[in-house]
């Protein structure tokens, strides 16, 4: 089983196994507000258009961005206060991301993270097995 060689976001060293990751609490609700005000926004230009919603590039890149997800090492993590964290030692595989996501779902706040787009970008970086590559 591959182990996923995490590096701290703050000091880019490799954390081995020693830290958290982390996404803030503040973080999730100041994305969860600025949601909330954004699809108010949508719906009133929707019924001043007639019922017909337009698209405009501009509205899009102004959208809320959800709160992200932080690797660090322990000398960079501190207490992690105002957070949900996970301790690196737990999530030591994909396997182990897996359980976690499972874990995650139900909370009602997972979906103003970047979990997914995390979780992704962990197995784009994983290292392939030789059986992996001999199959594609």
């Amino acid at each position: 089983m591959d182990l996923i060689d995490w590096k701290c976001q703050t000091c880019k060293e490799p954390a081995n196994g020693d830290g958290a990751v982390w996404v803030s609490y503040a973080d999730i609700a100041a994305y969860e507000q600025g949601r909330k005000a954004w699809d108010e926004k949508q719906r009133a230009e929707q019924e001043e258009n007639s019922g017909f919603m337009r698209f405009n590039v501009a509205d899009v890149l102004l959208a809320p961005r959800p709160a992200r997800w932080t690797v660090q090492c322990k000398g960079c993590c501190g207490l992690c206060d105002d957070a949900y964290w996970i301790p690196l030692r737990q999530v030591r595989t994909l396997a182990d991301m897996i359980r976690k996501t499972a874990h995650l779902h139900p909370k009602s706040w997972f979906p103003a993270t970047n979990w997914i787009g995390f979780m992704a970008s962990l197995v784009e970086t994983a290292p392939s097995s030789p059986s992996s590559s001999a199959a594609a």
